[in-house]
């Protein structure tokens, strides 16, 4: 079939760049096989089988998702071998009995003896077994018994002991990765979550349990360190995409970003230097960073025209964005064209390009501020024919709303 030109997208729209989807999951691939250790892809960030496809190599086998939405999605499309890793809510045992009971393999997780207490009473038909995940908390506070408290060595061997019951595996999730700057303090993070992971499967040995162990986050597994190849498996998710976000954490380069927001110009205040798009903030970014880490940074993403060149950047909010002018040019000011260099065909990021940020206390105004040299006012119809003329391209930060699944 024929690619469609952007310009008959409806706005807003999430534009995906697939050979950069299929470059990073190719490089995720590499790095788990040269570990030495198996990638278990998590789908929550696309939720499609066509990225799915891409990053289990083909196999639809030995995924990780967040929803048993998700799961039913998947295992309606052939895929098996699937980690339910969230903790199991005791209304979605029944759900979770019939996965288990139609797939190969369905695996579920837990981080309290309530829950396996649940499972227990529900026996699998068929002779099957409930195959469990631990959940540990290895520093990053959030799900997860403690790695460090004597109530996970206990509840690792009362699901170990449980009849029809099987622990599969310690599962920790290295999300305090999402906090660092630069490869090194990765690294760091991840050396912790690993070393914290080993030490506990080290408790286990000892006590005659052997399972699997597995640590994850797009961060941590973008950069491993070589003591992760003593893991079992490993489980990023957002590597697939990458996103401004990432960029700014040190996972990934700007280059390897894959996703875009399109949406259009709707309107042009030139009295109060603001553009107006269709696009708000929910639409570009469903999660805020951090005040300090904006403070430090203002980076949430770029805007570029369809001409590939770097357009401005935008603070967003509300079903429609204004982008205006900050502080590049006198206050009150005409809304001016910058002088600014192309980018690189491909949407591919420039690095005079302009970093963005959200701001959701603020329903109304979007803030940018543009760079290079002013070419004098710009005229109305030149930003705007029939109000639809010109698109702006902006990366996203996470991943888009359109895709969100808020079903668990």
């Amino acid at each position: 079939m024929d690619r469609e030109p952007l310009s008959v997208l409806c706005t807003p729209a999430m534009v995906v760049d697939v050979d950069k989807v299929k470059k990073n999951a190719q490089r995720m691939i590499e790095k788990c096989e040269k570990l030495g250790v198996k990638l278990r892809p998590h789908m929550k960030t696309h939720k499609t089988i066509e990225c799915a496809d891409i990053m289990t190599g083909g196999s639809r086998r030995c995924i990780v998702v967040s929803t048993l939405a998700e799961a039913c999605f998947f295992a309606d499309h052939g895929f098996d071998d699937i980690l339910y890793a969230y903790s199991l809510p005791f209304d979605k045992v029944e759900r979770c009995a019939i996965l288990s009971e139609r797939l190969e393999l369905f695996q579920v997780l837990l981080d309290h003896p309530d829950a396996l207490e649940q499972l227990k009473k529900r026996p699998l038909k068929g002779g099957r077994l409930w195959h469990v995940w631990l959940k540990l908390d290895c520093g990053n506070g959030r799900a997860g018994i403690l790695h460090s408290e004597p109530e996970a060595l206990r509840l690792a061997q009362s699901i170990a002991e449980a009849a029809g019951v099987q622990l599969t595996g310690v599962y920790a999730h290295c999300g305090n990765t999402y906090n660092c700057r630069g490869v090194q303090e990765i690294q760091t993070v991840a050396k912790d979550t690993t070393r914290f992971t080993l030490q506990f499967m080290e408790k286990l040995k000892i006590a005659g349990i052997t399972c699997k162990s597995s640590i994850g986050s797009t961060p941590s597994c973008s950069h491993p360190g070589q003591d992760m190849a003593q893991l079992s498996e490993v489980h990023p998710g957002n590597y697939v995409f990458y996103d401004v976000q990432q960029s700014i954490i040190g996972s990934c380069s700007v280059e390897d970003i894959a996703v875009r927001v399109l949406t259009r110009v709707i309107g042009h205040c030139p009295h109060r230097n603001q553009l107006l798009i269709d696009c708000g903030w929910t639409g570009l970014s469903d999660t805020l960073m951090k005040a300090e880490v904006v403070a430090k940074t203002c980076q949430f993403g770029w805007c570029w025209e369809t001409s590939n060149r770097i357009c401005c950047n935008r603070r967003a909010s509300g079903p429609q964005t204004v982008v205006h002018d900050s502080g590049a040019w006198k206050s009150g000011a005409p809304f001016r064209k910058a002088g600014l260099q192309h980018v690189p065909t491909g949407f591919s990021a420039h690095t005079d390009s302009i970093p963005f940020m959200c701001n959701s206390s603020d329903a109304s105004c979007v803030s940018c501020a543009l760079r290079g040299h002013s070419h004098g006012q710009v005229e109305t119809n030149t930003w705007m024919v029939n109000r639809c003329k010109y698109r702006i391209l902006a990366i996203v930060n996470l991943y888009s709303n359109l895709l969100a699944d808020t079903c668990r």
